[in-house]
C-alpha cells in the first residue's frame, strides 16, 4: 500500500481484496480535518492511511489483538489513531463525517463463535442511525452471497441513501462497497418490507 508501512500480527485479518477495494473507494474522499470512524479495523491499514491524509480517526475492533495491531501500525507510521476495543460502535460517542467497515461478510455458520454475514452488516447499518454528521457517508463491504437488497432497503429506512460505490469480481465471489449517504429527510424504501 503506497505510503503506509504495515505489519500484521498473528491472528489478525491481513489486508486483502476487500480491504483494497474499500480503501480505494474512500481514498477519493477529502478527509482532511474530518472525523472518521473505522469499525472492525483489523491491522489498521485503512485507519492509518486516512490519518496520514489528515483525518481524525477513531478505530474499533472486537478483537484486542487487532486493536493492538492498529496501535502498532499507527506508531510505525507516525500518526495518531484513537483505538478502542468494542463490538461495532458500542461505547463510541459523538458523530462522524465518515464511517467505514470492512465487514466479515461471509455467511459461514460452521463455527459457533463466528459473527458475520448479512446479519452483522445489517446490525452495523442500523447502528449508523444518528451517528453521521450532516452530509456524512458510510462505506461498508458486502458480497454477492449477502442480501444486498435487504441491506440497501434497511439503509433507506433509517434515512441513508444507498448505492454501490465499487465492485470487484473474483473467481469465487463478487465483492461490493456500499455507500450510504445521509440525507435531510427519511423516506420509506420502495420495497414493501425489508424483512426476509
Amino acid at each position: 500500500m503506497p505510503g503506509v508501512r504495515c505489519v500484521v500480527l498473528n491472528g489478525v485479518y491481513p489486508p486483502s481484496d476487500d480491504t483494497f477495494l474499500l480503501l480505494d473507494a474512500v481514498s477519493r474522499l477529502d478527509v482532511r480535518g474530518k472525523r472518521v470512524l473505522e469499525v472492525g479495523c483489523g491491522c489498521g491499514v485503512i485507519s492509518v492511511a486516512l490519518a496520514k491524509r489528515g483525518a481524525e480517526v477513531v478505530a474499533t475492533d472486537v478483537s484486542p489483538r487487532a486493536a493492538e495491531n492498529t496501535r502498532v501500525n499507527a506508531r510505525l507510521n507516525g500518526v495518531s489513531v484513537d483505538v478502542v476495543v468494542a463490538d461495532l460502535m458500542e461505547g463510541i460517542s459523538g458523530s462522524f463525517d465518515l464511517i467505514i467497515f470492512n465487514a466479515p461478510y461471509l455467511e459461514c455458520r460452521e463455527s459457533p463463535e463466528y459473527s458475520g454475514g448479512t446479519d452483522l452488516v445489517m446490525r452495523f447499518v442500523l447502528g449508523c442511525r444518528g451517528r453521521l454528521r450532516r452530509g456524512g457517508e458510510v462505506y461498508v463491504t458486502a458480497c454477492d452471497a449477502n442480501d444486498v437488497g435487504l441491506l440497501m432497503c434497511a439503509a433507506s429506512e433509517v434515512g441513508l441513501e444507498p448505492a454501490i460505490a465499487a465492485r470487484k469480481r473474483l473467481f469465487f465471489e463478487e465483492i461490493y462497497v456500499l455507500r450510504l449517504r445521509g440525507r435531510s429527510s427519511s423516506r420509506a424504501c420502495a420495497r414493501t418490507s425489508c424483512r426476509r
